[in-house]
């Protein structure tokens, strides 16, 4: 797991450098090097020591058929997904692996458990028939994980419950972080969504749970008839910046993440008042350590590592953004399950099992496009305009609920 790290978090003393709370920073500002030009940072040898990976380990329970189903999760390099394992296992088969999807689908056919990883975040989806197979036995599902790799445990339980008009609704909510913001449970076109948003520092991030119901009698808006079943869906945002008082922001900072060989990696840098940046050390060395500017920093580890931290001020606060781009050839998940090409004993081209025909395959693959480039370009509206953190704005990152 990738981990920002504000100045208030860490204190740590070492020779020749000064705590700056977070990150440690040059003791003292070395003479310009007029050798360099004053858009590069130069990697030096005063680098802090790379803290060892801490990869993101999530847990989700969701009500299913009367019990619940827990799904487990480890992150790789990159947000990929590492391992994923479904308890109780037994009549469930994967018939999707890849390193960010993998999918489960019960013996009968009634329950499908997506889950997905991107751009530093997870979702998880369960599908069966009908709400009663989400309410069966109260409905309880829950949530826990390291939401900031601070080795902090955060725990967080729901139920899913039908209304007497037949709609979803989430009730009995509790989150063990006091400071946690809860949102109110908003309808949706579908069913209802539930916000709970996460604050560490200058960074947030958003865990949302969705109740959905597809009324076969509507149709959808490609004018198919709905399959009439219901889902759960839980979703963890990517890290967020957060605005903050500049004095707040002013200081030392530091980036752990993990390189794609599966060694850590961390970055310090200093923020001013005036929102800039500088003093940037990469370790290990970068191949590119340059600034961009006075408030954007870009470091590239290898041609397919790269960090991105832009500093934003308005108004006495500054935002700090910190983006990983980070493409690794990542091998395929681990999974407790028996592992099925061919779930419908009709198998495509690329042996995933899948039994549309080859129109609806291209169709498929064109809407994901589709959808990712919107998802990209929204994203890239929101981090310029400065929105983010709770709600569609930007509270789920990659993995928006809508």
């Amino acid at each position: 797991m990738n981990r920002f790290v504000p100045s208030t978090l860490i204190s740590l003393l070492a020779v020749g450098t000064l705590i700056g709370g977070g990150a440690l920073a040059s003791a003292t500002t070395p003479p310009p090097d007029s050798s360099v030009p004053p858009t590069s940072v130069p990697d030096t040898t005063l680098a802090a020591p790379v803290p060892a990976p801490v990869p993101l380990s999530t847990t989700t329970s969701l009500p299913l058929f009367g019990a619940q189903l827990t799904i487990d999760i480890t992150s790789g390099p990159g947000g990929v997904l590492a391992s994923v394992a479904v308890n109780p296992a037994d009549g469930y088969t994967a018939t999707e692996v890849r390193p960010n999807e993998v999918v489960f689908v019960n013996a009968d056919g009634t329950a499908t458990v997506e889950v997905k990883a991107r751009n530093g975040g997870q979702r998880i989806e369960a599908t069966a028939v009908s709400l009663d197979d989400l309410v069966a036995g109260g409905g309880a599902g829950g949530w826990s994980g390291d939401v900031f790799g601070t080795g902090t445990i955060t725990t967080v339980g729901f139920s899913v419950v039908k209304t007497a008009d037949g709609t979803p609704d989430i009730t009995g909510i509790s989150v063990s972080d006091p400071t946690a913001e809860i949102g109110s449970v908003e309808q949706t076109d579908e069913g209802v969504r539930l916000a709970i948003r996460f604050v560490n520092g200058g960074q947030s991030r958003v865990l949302s749970v969705r109740v959905s119901v597809d009324d076969d009698d509507d149709d959808d808006d490609d004018g198919d008839d709905g399959d009439g079943g219901a889902s759960i869906r839980v979703s963890l945002s990517k890290l967020k910046g957060v605005a903050v008082a500049a004095a707040e922001a002013a200081g030392s900072h530091s980036w752990t993440g993990t390189l794609c060989d599966g060694s850590g990696a961390l970055i310090t840098y200093v923020v001013g008042e005036d929102g800039s940046i500088s003093d940037v050390v990469a370790n290990p060395p970068a191949e590119s350590n340059r600034l961009d500017g006075r408030t954007k920093a870009d470091v590239r580890f290898s041609q397919d590592e790269r960090v991105r931290i832009r500093v934003r001020s308005d108004d006495g606060q500054i935002k700090v953004s910190v983006d990983e781009k980070f493409r690794c050839e990542s091998p395929d998940p681990t999974v407790n399950t028996p592992v099925s090409t061919t779930p419908d004993d009709e198998s495509d081209d690329d042996g995933r099992g899948d039994s549309r025909t080859d129109e609806e395959q291209r169709d498929r693959s064109e809407k994901s496009k589709d959808d990712d480039k919107s998802n990209d370009d929204d994203k890239s509206k929101g981090d310029e305009d400065g929105r983010g953190g709770r709600g569609d704005g930007g509270g789920n990152g990659g993995n928006d609920d809508d």
